[in-house]
């Protein structure tokens, strides 16, 4: 690195003829989580290489090892690797909490903390305990419809957490698919054939889904179902 090591001159040695290869790369990149691996698989044809006869597989690196003993060790994982139920959820847990009890057949309440309201979206569904509320938000105040999907209404304590709800009506399997793996995981969205699955649907899989999920569960749990 002379021309941009701030210490090159005090140094008793070259750099360029010391170290490893693996060494140096990992020194000058050690924000490599991630990153994209292409791996091709395939043939040459009289020593030619041609793209067509060759197959990709994308991974993203989740982690390096070494360089020890001669060797450098490169962890990739499948990009859906990130729909694991430990690290994805939807709904995804929300913040929020009670600011005081609520008895049946009140319709508002508000947060504890107004900081906890950026969590929510200006209108939606809420599950407290095991009620389901239909809801309009305008900062910590919470105006709600109570006994939804027939959930019955009930009395909550305060500090009761307010779980915002995964909600969907009349849309296809594709757009819900996309977006749970787009809002929900760390799957790039160019890892997505949507046009694909649109075809594939519309061939295969005529209907709508409407449905609502009221507490985070694994986003490859979600999918199985699906």
């Amino acid at each position: 690195d002379i021309g941009i090591d701030p210490y090159v001159e005090e140094r008793s040695y070259t750099p360029e003829e010391t170290g490893t290869y693996w060494g140096k790369w990992r020194a000058r990149n050690p924000y490599y989580t991630l990153w994209q691996v292409d791996i091709y698989s395939g043939y040459l044809v009289d020593g030619a290489f041609d793209i067509s006869n060759f197959s990709k597989r994308t991974y993203q690196i989740e982690s390096v090892s070494g360089p020890s003993s001669g060797t450098f060790g490169i962890k990739a994982q499948d990009p859906l690797k990130s729909v694991d139920d430990k690290r994805a959820q939807v709904p995804k847990p929300s913040p929020g909490q009670l600011s005081a009890a609520l008895n049946s057949t009140a319709t508002s309440f508000s947060l504890s903390r107004v900081a906890d309201a950026t969590s929510y979206p200006a209108s939606g569904y809420i599950r407290i305990d095991s009620e389901v509320m239909s809801f309009t938000r305008v900062d910590e105040v919470f105006t709600v419809v109570r006994n939804e999907y027939g959930t019955g209404a009930a009395s909550h304590d305060d500090d009761s957490t307010v779980q915002l709800c995964y909600q969907k009506t009349s849309e296809t399997l594709p757009d819900v698919i996309e977006d749970i793996l787009v809002n929900y995981t760390a799957v790039d969205s160019s890892y997505i054939p949507k046009a694909e699955w649109d075809a594939e649907a519309a061939a295969y899989l005529p209907g709508l889904i409407t449905g609502i999920i009221t507490e985070p569960t694994g986003v490859n749990k979600i999918l199985k179902e699906l």
